[in-house]
């Protein structure tokens, strides 16, 4: 599933074929060296129009497009917006990035040369791979079931960008791991993106086995006889109701030593929600695709981790379901078993996806023996009223880990928020005729819903839950992330959290 066809290219010479040239402006307008050389060479050419550039005043998000000089070789100027260099961050520098393929994709060129200095505390090759990876993820389309014949949209023209610098081979390391976490986010999309009837349990297991090709992950899969024999009456009972049956994957990358106790990251994979015997409302239910987002989160990770060849042992699971209603669908009040072996009562068979996070967490620590745990899942729709579309909820046993989690989501710009557990949670999901139920009351449930997954942590286990469900949904574009790009959230700030805190030095 490729989403873009843009070559990235170091190089320290000037591409004759470049339509485009692209430089930075801080605030004011100000020029840096390379720009300032440029402007010297066409006689002043780009800070004129910088100066009859009323609205352009070199800050973040800005840009300015103009047309180049007849004798010069390139056709169009583009000065992107960098701000105040003093308050820069390396995640502002791949905005930047994403800014400058906006305005490349306004204009319509095929081939651009960027023009690259270093920006305060940022070296030249650390802002080129930054810049790279900027224009990358903002180049991200999914377009896979467009028609040629109809009203398709119109192919990106940028084919090549070439980022032009001295040490241009420095450049090119860094950005040659940024491009693996690229590719991770990408998968993540791609999976967040399929209908399902095309992404279900048995095509997502596939899909899974292709994207792992060549990497040093081995997989398991348990399917719906391996998970009734193994007592996972939790996740099958979630998908008994489709003709589609569950299936879980379990995947394994060991880049330390191989006793070193793994981390681990578990995803819920429920590819179609309808709500089953509790059947969501008609309106919006399309929206229902991307109830599988932290599982497809889980996968890109792994990806990333594993084509980086990341320095850490990896345990990462997703369990996968359909929730439909059917004859064969499991019903509010049924009592259902659970890999744990404790009895589940099922209050709305809508609260789905705690159970199939309830075993396959269970299996993974039981078999694999985590010193850590991370699970993602679109959870509850009450977490989007808490929050919004802007912040994912955490919830987490270990401060520490919250702490490591919350200074990675700030490097890379994506943002959380600390939710509380609390044992009065616990006492709400009680059953007086089971050991657990899976809803509480109206009130606090993404609280009720994090104490639920909670029961299923071992003693000593370091664990933290994300509920992602509103800024899965993508509804809001930005510069890294285009419209129809949603998913993928969690990819960068885990892969970040795995590089500053657990990959062996």
């Amino acid at each position: 599933m490729k989403s873009t066809n843009i070559s990235i290219n170091f190089t320290g010479k000037t591409s004759k074929k470049s339509d485009t040239i692209v430089i930075l402006a801080k605030k004011e307008g100000a020029l840096f060296d390379c720009g300032n050389d440029l402007d010297k060479e066409i006689n002043g050419w780009i800070s004129y129009n910088i100066d009859n550039t009323p609205k352009f005043e070199g800050n973040k998000k800005q840009s300015m497009v103009s047309s180049m000089p007849v004798d010069s070789q390139y056709n169009k100027l583009v000065v992107a917006g960098v701000g105040d260099v003093e308050k820069l961050e390396a995640k502002d520098i791949e905005v930047v990035g994403g800014n400058i393929y906006t305005a490349i994709k306004s204009i319509g060129s095929e081939e651009i040369t960027v023009l690259v200095d270093g920006i305060g505390e940022y070296k030249a090759d650390d802002v080129a791979a930054r810049i790279a990876y900027g224009i990358k993820l903002a180049s991200y389309k999914f377009d896979k079931y467009k028609s040629e014949a109809e009203d398709k949209e119109k192919e990106e023209t940028l084919k090549k960008v070439n980022i032009q610098l001295s040490s241009f081979k420095d450049a090119y390391e860094l950005y040659s791991e940024l491009d693996c976490v690229v590719e991770g986010i990408f998968l993540s999309r791609n999976l967040t993106n399929e209908p399902a009837n095309n992404l279900y349990p048995e095509s997502y297991v596939k899909i899974i086995k292709e994207e792992m090709k060549g990497l040093d992950v081995s997989i398991e899969i348990l399917d719906e006889k391996k998970m009734q024999k193994l007592g996972m009456e939790a996740i099958f009972s979630v998908g008994k109701g489709s003709v589609r049956q569950p299936r879980m994957v379990i995947m394994k990358y060991i880049g330390a030593g191989k006793k070193d106790a793994p981390i681990a990251f578990v995803g819920k994979g429920v590819t179609f929600d309808t709500g089953g015997i509790s059947l969501k409302p008609g309106a919006g239910m399309e929206d229902m695709k991307i109830d599988m987002c932290g599982s497809a989160v889980v996968v890109g990770l792994m990806k990333t981790l594993a084509s980086r060849k990341a320095k850490v042992n990896v345990v990462a699971a997703v369990g996968l379901a359909e929730n439909m209603p059917s004859e064969h669908a499991y019903r509010p009040s049924d009592i259902i078993g659970s890999y744990k072996g404790k009895t589940i009562e099922v209050i709305n068979t809508d609260a789905e996806g705690r159970l199939v996070l309830a075993d396959t967490l269970s299996y993974v620590q039981k078999k694999h023996k985590p010193h850590t745990v991370i699970d993602l899942a679109t959870l509850t729709g009450a977490m989007m009223v808490a929050l919004g579309l802007d912040y994912c909820g955490v919830f987490s046993n270990d401060n520490d880990l919250w702490n490591e989690i919350n200074q990675a989501g700030d490097k890379v710009g994506e943002k959380f928020w600390r939710m509380p557990l609390d044992k009065s949670y616990m006492n709400e999901i009680k059953s007086e005729i089971a050991d657990i139920k899976n809803m509480g009351s109206k009130y606090g449930g993404a609280c009720t819903a994090a104490a639920f997954l909670q029961y299923f942590i071992e003693d000593g286990v370091k664990w933290s839950h994300l509920d992602i469900a509103g800024v899965a949904l993508g509804k809001k574009s930005s510069s890294l992330i285009p419209k129809g790009g949603s998913g993928g959230f969690g990819v960068r700030t885990l892969n970040q959290l795995i590089k500053d805190k657990y990959e062996v030095k």
